[in-house]
């Protein structure tokens, strides 16, 4: 533990942990969203290869590991929460031109999605919260989801209202 300590008051060891923060940022950053602050800005912000700097390059680093793992959590729960949409979708169609009542299994469904909704609403809304350095927006096929979400439960709720569920 001495010896690791002891690494970080190398100038060798911090010019190497330097440049791999900045390289990892960088892929992070190119695989991810936009964030508020260009990458240009932090590296000016961070150029002096000093100890404070490196760990907060390296903490950036964290951050954005960590955005990234919760953003692709949210977006198996989109696909997932799109997959059952589309199953409602056909279930309304069928409804309209049948006048059938909804069975049981469409019913759990139906609350299922609803449940699937707010979790994903409020999975989105914590991401923003969590991360600021992306912007204030939760953007997927160019509308803010977290918004899109809102509506979708406002029309599940009528739906659930209609059909008496």
């Amino acid at each position: 533990m001495i010896k690791k300590a002891n690494s970080y008051n190398n100038p060798e060891a911090l010019a190497e942990f330097h440049e791999l923060a900045i390289n990892t940022l960088e892929v992070l950053t190119l695989n991810m969203i936009a964030t508020d602050i260009s990458l240009d800005k932090i590296y000016e912000y961070y150029k002096e290869i000093n100890r404070k700097n490196v760990i907060k390059l390296l903490l950036r680093c964290r951050k954005m590991y960590e955005a990234r793992t919760e953003v692709k959590k949210i977006f198996k729960l989109i696909i997932k929460k799109e997959r059952l949409g589309k199953e409602l979708d056909q279930l309304k169609g069928d409804l309209s031109t049948k006048k059938a009542k909804v069975t049981a299994d469409e019913s759990s469904s139906v609350f299922f999605l609803m449940q699937l909704i707010e979790r994903v609403k409020s999975s989105v809304t914590t991401f923003l919260l969590e991360h600021k350095i992306f912007k204030g927006s939760f953007i997927f096929r160019r509308d803010d989801y977290a918004a899109l979400c809102s509506k979708q439960l406002d029309d599940l709720l009528r739906f659930i209202e209609d059909y008496d569920i």
